[in-house]
């Protein structure tokens, strides 16, 4: 995207006003606006993964990913992959027998009715069977998947709160996090927080798609 909307970058030392002795550097960049246009529909997302878990919250957390796919133009994937294995890797050993009780088919019907009431007729959604772990789920849509979607997690704990933080922070994609409640509306008022930082530049390049 700045590649293809920056025409020339230029740097010269600089002296600060007001800071006698200090040299600073000048960065002087020009853009090209006529391309403006076409560089951002060649960066903008193009699919989206969001993973259910078979709660009450599945149908409300579809609705907010399909209003983000409708926004931006994306395709949609909808994925289940809540295995008793994949509880077994989550949950503590005292608690690791319970996977069985926890997870079975009640859930995954449960995913997919919600898929079925939020999604039917939509052409850009579908639903993708998946078997396995929860950790490798995410990993390997995040390879393929410009961004991913989860519910955000009621405790800081738990099953939920580490598919969250294994989408942060080891699949290096853009996630996005649904309310338990979706909103009328997504992407009329967007509020960047900026903190200076190499990963606050990071996120809000991710994020420009959606700006």
């Amino acid at each position: 995207y700045r590649q293809a909307l920056i025409r020339s970058v230029e740097l010269a030392p600089s002296r600060p006003p007001g800071c006698p002795g200090a040299v600073g550097l000048r960065l002087t960049i020009q853009m090209d606006t006529a391309r403006s246009g076409q560089a951002r529909e060649s960066s903008a997302m193009k699919r989206l993964a969001i993973f259910l878990d078979g709660g009450a919250h599945d149908q409300d957390s579809l609705r907010s990913a399909v209003k983000v796919a409708n926004l931006i133009g994306a395709h949609l994937d909808v994925l289940y992959p809540w295995t008793a294995e994949a509880l077994r890797a989550a949950l503590p050993a005292s608690y690791s027998a319970l996977a069985n009780d926890l997870v079975g088919p009640g859930g995954q019907n449960a995913a997919r009715n919600a898929f079925d009431r939020v999604c039917h007729g939509l052409p850009n959604a579908r639903w993708v069977n998946v078997s396995g772990r929860m950790a490798d789920a995410i990993k390997v849509f995040g390879l393929h998947n410009d961004a991913l979607m989860l519910r955000r997690p009621p405790e800081e704990r738990g099953p939920l709160a580490r598919a969250l933080n294994i989408a942060l922070f080891r699949t290096g994609t853009p996630t996005l996090v649904t309310p338990p409640v979706s909103p009328l509306e997504i992407g009329g008022s967007i509020a960047v927080v900026w903190s200076g930082t190499p990963q606050s530049s990071r996120t809000i390049r991710s994020a420009m798609p959606l700006l």
